[in-house]
């Protein structure tokens, strides 16, 4: 039956870099949109898409980046990326991308925010987004809401 008719869009960019070598999620810095949805019936699509990498002494880094609306986690997702050695370390980028299909229920304003953390089959492993060896990356959050 397909999305509906498009009622509001929203967006935010940031290439601001953040890391982390904990296992607890954290913020991601600049990550975060506030919404509110124009009827509480109507559906909202959430991507957050950009650069994300891994950095660390061992050939397995296993970053994790979740996608919150307010405190409730709406999207999880890994990635188990196995690098090329370079001086002792390894070091692996690829595309990240995270989608969730939600309604708020409300008319309230919402946060919705991406959080990183680290899980590592090693010691030493740094995960992160936004850095590049030649800069200029961004990390893009919409949010798009639909009137059934």
């Amino acid at each position: 039956t397909g999305f509906g008719k498009l009622v509001g869009i929203k967006a935010a960019t940031t290439a601001t870099a953040t890391s982390t070598t904990g296992t607890t999620y954290v913020d991601a810095t600049n990550v975060t949109l506030a919404y509110t949805q124009a009827a509480a019936g109507n559906f909202c699509l959430v991507t957050v898409m950009g650069p994300a990498w891994a950095f660390g002494s061992a050939a397995q880094q296993r970053p994790y980046f979740q996608l919150l609306s307010d405190t409730t986690s709406i999207a999880i997702h890994n990635f188990n990326l196995i690098g090329t050695a370079n001086d002792g370390n390894y070091y692996q980028g690829t595309s990240l991308s995270l989608q969730a299909y939600v309604s708020a229920g409300d008319t309230s304003a919402h946060t919705y925010k991406l959080q990183i953390k680290c899980t590592s089959a090693a010691a030493g492993t740094t995960v992160g987004i936004n850095t590049s060896v030649t800069g200029g990356v961004t990390t893009v959050i919409s949010i798009m809401e639909f009137a059934p």
